[in-house]
């Protein structure tokens, strides 16, 4: 008889291959951080083993099942302001053979940005836009040197002439938004100063002139000039320099000025009056004009009998002279003097003497003449009687 051994088959012990993914991070403030959950995923497989019954013993190489597996690919988790070092995990073909796998994927930190824009509020004009203030590592510390860099930027401004507003504060970290920068925008406006401005000069200037008489359009009296200073502060935009506004020194008054006294002549204007002055008024020039007073006309009658030949050794009629007044330029007539009445006749008369025009120089009298001689007449006297006597004497 011949025999054989008659096999069975016997399920073996089960083989698991796991496989780990961690996910750290490797740069930046959390290196050495878990970046991610670990993803684990295992396969299973099972042996089928051939049994000798008669010896128990296993018959060759088991049957796995199954045969291989295989790990999908796995990509990395997107995690924002990092960059993983590996995007994805390739897929892997495994079998009952294979050991576990471990694979660490590192997140690398990126590069964030720190900028700054400045406002002018007083133009509305952007004097920077997003300027580059720092970069750092995503999530890391800003560092102080950066907050001096910012104040520095500041105070660049100020010292151009500008007054700060307002400053956004920094942030203590930087962010992990690759797209958008971190930005802080600094408000400004014109700041001003004040600066001595322009003087102005006001000046009063009296002239004295003649307006009649020998000394007609000469100066009468020195001129009288004085001059008033305006003072004035500008308050100048300390950006561009321009002048904002202007504030002048008060108005003040002018002096009064008495008209001087000049014999014979009389002033249209006896005192010029003190009056308000500011920066806008123009230069004050005032002419006073000194007109002739009254005049004096004098009719003189003058005796010249027997000196007929030589008017001026006549004899002058101290009692009979004219005085007539009048202002300077009137004309005058003048009503002569009866001299008939006591017993003269007229010799020769200066025509002035009736009728004329008073001069306009008060420094000389106008003296005219009237020569008067006797008038003669016949009267009958006393008769002279002369008698004749013719006597016969014996």
């Amino acid at each position: 008889v011949y025999l054989t051994h008659r096999m069975y088959q016997v399920q073996g012990t089960p083989v698991t291959v796991g496989q780990t993914i961690n996910y750290v991070y490797k740069t930046g403030p959390k290196a050495g951080q878990i970046a991610s959950p670990s993803q684990q995923s295992s396969h299973t497989f099972v042996p089928t083993h051939t049994v000798d019954q008669v010896t128990k013993q296993n018959v060759g190489e088991p049957t796995w099942t199954p045969a291989t597996a295989e790990f999908s690919a796995v990509t990395s988790p997107t995690i924002a302001g990092y960059t993983a070092d590996k995007a994805v995990i390739e897929a892997l073909t495994v079998d009952p053979s294979s050991a576990d796998s471990t694979v660490t994927v590192y997140y690398e930190a990126n590069e964030q940005r720190l900028t700054y824009t400045v406002i002018d509020d007083t133009t509305g004009e952007v004097l920077v836009d997003k300027q580059l203030l720092a970069t750092g590592a995503s999530e890391s510390a800003v560092e102080p040197a950066v907050a001096e860099k910012y104040q520095a930027a500041i105070q660049s401004y100020v010292a151009k002439g500008y007054v700060l507003v307002s400053a956004a504060e920094l942030p203590a970290t930087f962010d992990n938004n690759d797209v958008v920068d971190q930005n802080v925008v600094v408000h400004l406006k014109h700041g001003t100063k004040q600066v001595a401005g322009a003087n102005k000069t006001v000046t009063q200037l009296v002239n004295y002139v003649y307006g009649n008489g020998p000394k007609a359009g000469q100066n009468a009296a020195p001129a009288y000039q004085r001059e008033y200073v305006f003072t004035s502060v500008d308050t100048l935009d300390a950006v561009t320099g321009a002048v904002l506004t202007t504030v002048w020194s008060d108005s003040q008054m002018t002096t009064p000025v008495t008209s001087p006294s000049i014999t014979g002549y009389t002033p249209d204007i006896a005192e010029v009056l003190g009056q308000a002055i500011t920066h806008e008024s123009a230069s004050l020039t005032t002419v006073v004009t000194y007109t002739a007073g009254e005049q004096t006309v004098k009719v003189h009658y003058i005796d010249v009998y027997g000196t007929e030949s030589d008017l001026t050794a006549g004899k002058e009629l101290t009692a009979q002279t004219q005085t007539i007044t009048g202002e300077a330029g009137a004309n005058y007539t003048n009503t002569l003097w009866d001299h008939a009445a006591a017993g003269y006749e007229l010799f020769q008369a200066q025509p002035e003497a009736s009728a004329g025009t008073f001069d306009e120089d008060p420094d000389a009298e106008q003296n005219y003449y009237v020569y008067l001689t006797h008038r003669m007449y016949q009267v009958q006297g006393t008769p002279v009687t002369v008698g004749q006597t013719i006597n016969y004497v014996y």
